[in-house]
């Protein structure tokens, strides 16, 4: 019996399909493992977060956090407000220095640039020992009355893509608790905000609360 072998174009046939198929499924691999990595980077910040924020309250007695609070009401404005409940997260953060660079411009995940005045634009950011950008702002005097401040957290530092729901993400501090940005949001509001159309702020949320990562 002749076997029939396979011709050149056969075989070019082939491995034409498999770099077709490869061209296709490769790229879908890599966006859901820089996914999972994304995801998993939060998470494990978020957690430092709360550690930290739990040590604070452990750490200082009922007396300082009454000075504080007195520091806090007399100060006379935002800024120095800022400045000092700041000083306070910066040792449980590990703050290093601020930062500041002209080519860090954070977009949202629609890829629309965070504009100043932005209620998720932070002027006041800060480097920590891990090269992670941290960011600052009061929020008592300008918009939640029930919350004291936000923080944002971009988890890459200044290495790309600097973009909410990607490596930047943030949380609402209160007095007694923090909550990732998106909670108590209703569920469609936030999977809407977290996808390619949306900010991609609530990720924040989405991404501690989604048990398929």
């Amino acid at each position: 019996m002749i076997k029939k072998a396979f011709t050149l174009v056969e075989i070019g046939i082939v491995f034409s399909l498999i770099l077709i198929v490869s061209a296709l499924v490769i790229p879908l691999a890599i966006d859901d493992s820089k996914k999972v990595r994304e995801i998993s980077n939060w998470r494990h910040t978020f957690d430092n977060v709360e550690y930290a924020f739990q040590s604070m309250f452990i750490d200082n007695s009922d007396e300082y956090q009454n000075q504080l609070s007195l520091k806090i009401k007399k100060a006379k404005n935002s800024n120095i407000i800022e400045d000092i409940v700041f000083d306070e997260f910066k040792p449980y953060l590990r703050v290093e220095s601020k930062f500041e660079s002209k080519k860090y411009k954070p977009r949202y995940l629609n890829h629309d640039r965070v504009k100043e005045g932005q209620y998720y634009y932070f002027d006041k950011l800060y480097l920590t020992q891990n090269n992670e950008i941290v960011g600052i702002k009061w929020l008592g005097e300008l918009y939640d009355k029930s919350s004291l401040l936000a923080l944002m957290f971009d988890v890459n530092g200044e290495i790309g893509p600097n973009m909410w729901g990607k490596d930047i993400f943030g949380v609402n501090v209160y007095k007694d608790k923090l909550e990732p940005f998106g909670k108590n949001i209703p569920s469609y509001e936030v999977k809407q905000d977290c996808s390619e159309k949306g900010r991609g702020v609530y990720c924040s949320y989405s991404y501690l609360t989604d048990a398929q990562f």
